[in-house]
């Protein structure tokens, strides 16, 4: 794992999978490692902008949208959380927050 940077497909893409070795189901296939920059820029500038979006649902879909990229070969779930906090605490205009999405 290169800790800090984007993940990439050189073991395939990153797939969501079940079933049995051989006959594997894919749920979900994140986009492209290629893709990663795009991607992170278009997320970024939604989530530095502002709107009227309730600040729950805006944590909620800003969590989905990470783990949905998955930009990273480990740690993607725990940065998501991270971020749907800071969505939050921005909502609230406070760095401190006593209550967690986790």
């Amino acid at each position: 794992i290169a800790v800090g940077r984007w993940r990439d497909d050189a073991k395939g893409p990153m797939q969501v999978v079940s079933g049995a070795l051989g006959r594997e189901l894919v749920h979900f296939e994140a986009p492209a490692a290629k893709r990663l920059k795009k991607e992170m820029t278009l997320f970024l500038k939604w989530f530095n902008g502002t709107d009227d979006t309730d600040p729950v649902l805006r944590a909620g879909l800003a969590h989905l949208w990470l783990v949905t990229i998955h930009p990273f070969e480990d740690g993607n779930g725990r940065i998501a959380r991270a971020i749907a906090d800071m969505a939050l605490a921005r909502s609230e205009q406070s760095p401190q927050r006593f209550y967690s999405m986790s």
